[in-house]
């Protein structure tokens, strides 16, 4: 825009290049508008000239481009950093990005404003108490950083089959979960036995649909067992599909050659987990409705 001994405005051409000709001479003032503010930015937008007669005067307006800001998101669970969180921002621009193994979901090349910053797609078993956070990029080229602090939120207790006295069977038969009660399996504990003392380590492996279908997890636990049976923990931290089949496993990895047992139940006892003769694909076949188990998750 021009203004001065007249007023006249016009557009700067694809070079940013503009002119205003057949000016009487004199005072004027030149101004920029129009621009997109978010992304620019003009130490100054009006410029005085004085304009002699049969003069040629050139006024420039330099500007910086806007989008040099860094925000990083940070996602940490008990102190540990969590992979694999999606985070959202939106304001004057909208990404999203996963975190990476450092926990940092890094978003270059922004323009100054305000973001709403949310994370997603967490594992259920961690609690946040805030998942969505303003945050102002003041300066341009600034770099701001937001957290999400959480913990891994303690576990229920999904399937519970005491011990009432029953026998042993043999770790080469498999058992199941015909329908998973939730979406998060964090733990299973087994009570076992050994013909012999000595000090063993068992894998457990649980897969969901079948004995040979998708691998949840095969945590192991060392333990030092006797004909008394002892507690056994098998720390999974995985996500089966709910109310799928979740088949689980038995192995020996280390220990004496001697048989391994784990706890069923007694005849009479009922409880959502099946035992079945081995470990054969799909889901072998049907031994016994028990296995002295707890399950948590969530």
């Amino acid at each position: 825009s021009l203004i001065g001994t007249e007023e006249r405005t016009t557009t700067s051409d694809a070079g940013g290049v503009y002119g205003f000709s057949e000016l009487r001479a004199g005072e004027h003032q030149v101004s920029i508008s129009d621009f997109n503010s978010a992304h620019y930015l003009f130490p100054e937008t009006a410029r005085d000239v004085t304009v002699g007669v049969g003069m040629t005067e050139i006024v420039d307006f330099e500007g910086q481009e806007a989008e040099t800001a860094v925000l990083t998101a940070i996602v940490i669970i008990d102190g540990n950093p969590a992979q694999g969180v999606w985070v959202d921002i939106a304001g004057p621009q909208e990404r999203g990005l996963e975190t990476g193994s450092d926990g940092t979901a890094v978003f270059s090349d922004l323009p100054r404003g305000t973001y709403q910053v949310a994370i997603s797609g967490f594992d259920p078993a961690f609690r946040f108490d805030v998942v969505t956070q303003p945050v102002t990029i003041v300066d341009i080229g600034g770099a701001v950083e937001v957290r999400f602090v959480g913990s891994l939120a303690d576990p229920a207790v999904l399937i519970d089959c005491p011990s009432a006295g029953g026998t042993g069977d043999r770790i080469r038969r498999g058992f199941y979960v015909s329908s998973f009660p939730g979406r998060y399996l964090h733990d299973v504990k087994l009570r076992l036995i050994s013909d012999a003392p000595g000090t063993f380590t068992l894998r457990l492996a649980a897969r969901q649909n079948a004995y040979d279908g998708p691998l949840l997890g095969e945590p192991t636990a060392q333990l030092d067992l006797t004909d008394q049976a002892s507690e056994a923990t098998f720390r999974f931290g995985a996500a089966p599909d709910e109310g799928s089949v979740v088949t689980f496993a038995l192995s020996k990895v280390e220990g004496p050659d001697v048989s391994v047992y784990y706890q069923v139940l007694t005849s009479n006892q009922d409880c959502p987990v099946l035992q079945t003769e081995d470990t054969t694909p799909p889901l072998s076949t049907f031994r016994r409705n028990g296995v002295v188990v707890r399950i948590t998750g969530f």
